[in-house]
């Protein structure tokens, strides 16, 4: 099975797509079916199908919503910051969809 990315970065990756979610989803109060689809239309999605390290470990989870909203020319401020104590299953649901990519 080919690898979309090196092991090194597969883990940033997992991390950064599962706060994606978390923020969106729990932050946001955005729906996931809806959060992917920005994801898509931006053109970030192709980015993390290609593996560019900008995407992968080169930004944050935050990072990545940030830029999706503002490639969609969205307003920024309404991301609030989040302190994680735990996980949501938004986070799981994008941490998984990151291995499985």
């Amino acid at each position: 099975m080919a690898r979309v990315y090196p092991n090194c970065y597969t883990q940033s990756a997992m991390h950064n797509m599962g706060y994606y979610f978390m923020y969106g989803v729990e932050g946001c109060h955005l729906d996931p079916d809806k959060l992917a689809s920005m994801l898509v239309t931006s053109g970030l999605a192709r980015s993390l199908s290609l593996g560019l390290p900008l995407c992968t470990t080169g930004m944050t989870g935050r990072g990545l919503i940030c830029r999706t909203f503002r490639m969609l020319g969205m307003d920024t401020g309404t991301i609030p910051h989040i302190n994680a104590f735990y996980f949501p299953v938004s986070y799981w649901a994008g941490y998984v969809a990151a291995y499985y990519q």
